[in-house]
Order: C-alpha cells, then sequence, then structure tokens
C-alpha cells in the first residue's frame, strides 16, 4: 500500500493514498475509504447521518494501531439491526468481542475491558458510548474516555450508570437491544465524539446484553418518601416495621417498670 506521510503531530502514523493487494490478517485490508459503524443508524452510523469513520492510517511497515487485531475499509457505515452490517462485508474486522457483548451491570458502574493492537507502540487516545437506557442513541451522559499507552494490549473503559438508569434495563425499549460504540484515535490531543471523520484508528459497535441484574436504586422519587428497593417496597419495609416494634416494646416495658419503681 502506498503510503503518504501524516499531519504534523502524529509521529509513525501515514495515509493510504493508492489501493493495494488485499492485507495480510493483521494489517488493513484497502477495499474502501475509511472503516465505518455497523450500529442502527439511530446512532448516527451512515454517511448521511456523519456517522463514524476513520481513513486508513493505521498501516505503516506492517504496523497496526486497531481495536481487536484487524481493520477493513468500507465506503460507507452499514447500519442492521444486529450490528452485523460490517461484519459480513469483507473481512469481520468487529473482532474485539463476540456479539452479543455480554457486561456485569450489578454496580453503579461497568467496565468494559477492550483489547487492542497497537503494533507501532503509538501513545493514544479511547472513546466509548453505551446505550444505557435503550433509547436508539447515545446520551452525552453515556460516554467514557480512556488514554491508551504504547505499550497497551487491553485498555479499561469505565462508565458511570447514568442515575436515570439504575436499577432498569430497558429491554426491547427502541431496539432489540442496547449497543456499546468505541472508538480509537492515534494521538492524545484527540477528543473522542460519537460520529465525525477521523484520520487513523478505528470505530466498532456491538449490541449488548445485561448479564446481570441491575442493582435497583434506593433513592426516594418523591422527597419524604422511605427508599424503595426494587418493585416490591416490602423488602424495605418489613424489617423497618419490625424494629419499631422490637424499640416500642422496649419502651413500654421500661416504662412500666418505671412506674412500679415509683409507686413502691
Amino acid at each position: 500500500m502506498a503510503v503518504a506521510p501524516a499531519a504534523p503531530g502524529a509521529p509513525g502514523v501515514a495515509v493510504a493514498v493508492a489501493p493495494a493487494a488485499p492485507a495480510a490478517p493483521g494489517a488493513v485490508e484497502d477495499a474502501g475509504s475509511a472503516d465505518w459503524g455497523d450500529a442502527p443508524d439511530s446512532y448516527q452510523t451512515s454517511e448521511a447521518e456523519d456517522g463514524p469513520r476513520h481513513t486508513a492510517s493505521e498501516a505503516l511497515n506492517g504496523q497496526v494501531f486497531a481495536i481487536g487485531k484487524t481493520v477493513d475499509l468500507e465506503n460507507d457505515g452499514h447500519p442492521s439491526l444486529k450490528g452485523q452490517g460490517d461484519d459480513k462485508l469483507g473481512t469481520d474486522d468487529e473482532d474485539a468481542f463476540p456479539d452479543p457483548l455480554v457486561l456485569d451491570r450489578s454496580g453503579l458502574t461497568v467496565d468494559v475491558p477492550v483489547p487492542v493492537t497497537n503494533t507501532g507502540h503509538i501513545a493514544g487516545v479511547m472513546g466509548g458510548w453505551l446505550d444505557f437506557n435503550n433509547n436508539g442513541k447515545f446520551d452525552a451522559d453515556e460516554s467514557t474516555v480512556a488514554p491508551i499507552a504504547p505499550n497497551a494490549t487491553t485498555v479499561t473503559l469505565t462508565f458511570k450508570v447514568p442515575a436515570a438508569a439504575e436499577g432498569k434495563d430497558y429491554a426491547g425499549y427502541v431496539n432489540d437491544t442496547p449497543f456499546i460504540r468505541i472508538r480509537i484515535y492515534p494521538d492524545t490531543a484527540s477528543t473522542p465524539t460519537v460520529f465525525g471523520a477521523v484520520k487513523g484508528g478505528e470505530v466498532e459497535d456491538h449490541p449488548v446484553v445485561w448479564g446481570t441484574t441491575p442493582k435497583p436504586s434506593a433513592t426516594p422519587s418523591v422527597k419524604g418518601q422511605l427508599p424503595v428497593t426494587g418493585q416490591n417496597s416490602w423488602t424495605t419495609l418489613v424489617p423497618i416495621g419490625a424494629g419499631l416494634l422490637v424499640l416500642g416494646g422496649v419502651l413500654f416495658a421500661w416504662a412500666y417498670r418505671r412506674r412500679l419503681i415509683i409507686r413502691a
């Protein structure tokens, strides 16, 4: 693949300028102009929606900067309900996880370890978006970022569960399953965005299923109400009621004994 030097500030990165024979496994297969995503188009996936795309600047002397192991190139995003539009074109480069991605949402944060290939030892940044409320888009409070060290083979994205989504799974709310989008950038100055063009790196979209029941919120919905855990408030009210009965019995016994002492 013929390459041209990258713009200043991106050492060790080059831009593909001419097509070549299919690349070997682990490199970039030049079958289009950029790497695109394949989540449903409500997540801004296609070119018409200014979908996320990464132009071919990963390959330089056999070096690769990718999520998982492989990057291939397309001419547009390939939105699909199950996030497999890109998988079925050229090389299945969305190889970081099996689909669907099973995540643990039993706490107030969700950790997603993401495998990366970084043979050029490039310092970069990773952005992640996780549709917690399954409304078919990535909201502002559903994103996170993490640095990519030059020697990294795994980068962990840590998402904070939005307050409005605590204790809810929103199954089938808009799509059959929520999605996660992950993008990597071959420099440390980039600010990850859920859409738009980037020179270098890769984007992957994956459907998600929750492997654990979401942790119920204990925050009252109306000021002054007792906290309600889960769908049944009795799990909270019964222990409280029992405690009050015991306390009342102790106070009654104390008062009755004191009365007898005074009378004596």
